[in-house]
């Protein structure tokens, strides 16, 4: 299998991580050029449902499953190490899934930010809308926008 980019976005209730919860969590993947495999994508409420904790990794690994086979995808989303910290500690059979490197959108902008502003200052706007599957959706828009506009590598290049 070619390598799987594994967009995850959590709501949380704070971002202490030892004693805030994930309130929202929602899945996306996609492949290597940014085209979303399957835009229903996984999105499960945490809080305030009958969902466990266990229910929901469950539903995630299943999703992941489905796109990755045995491989290993590649967690990719805005300061995603947050992301993760709580995916660690709540569903850390997910995390075994995933491969040690990311890709952390957050990142790529605030370099971009110091060395090339004008044309960083072009990206598309965040909504900020702090919904787990609209947030991920507009971290893949932003990262082919980087591809496109930051990060070409050739004229041939095409995200």
């Amino acid at each position: 299998m070619t390598k799987k980019y594994i967009w995850i976005d959590c709501e949380f209730t704070g971002l202490d991580h030892k004693n805030d919860k994930i309130l929202e969590i929602a899945c996306l993947v996609t492949d290597t050029n940014l085209k979303i495999l399957d835009p229903s994508g996984l999105i499960t409420r945490v809080r305030n449902s009958k969902n466990t904790p266990q229910d929901v990794e469950k539903q995630l690994i299943s999703y992941l499953k489905r796109f990755i086979g045995r491989d290993k995808g590649i967690l990719c989303g805005n300061s995603v190490y947050v992301d993760r910290i709580y995916i660690e500690k709540d569903f850390p059979k997910v995390v075994e899934l995933l491969y040690f490197r990311q890709i952390d959108v957050s990142s790529i902008r605030e370099f971009g930010l110091v060395h090339n502003n004008l044309l960083m200052m072009r990206a598309p706007r965040k909504n900020n809308k702090h919904e787990a599957m609209e947030d991920i959706k507009e971290s893949i828009a932003e990262l082919r926008w980087y591809a496109n506009n930051y990060l070409k590598k050739s004229p041939l290049y095409q995200c």
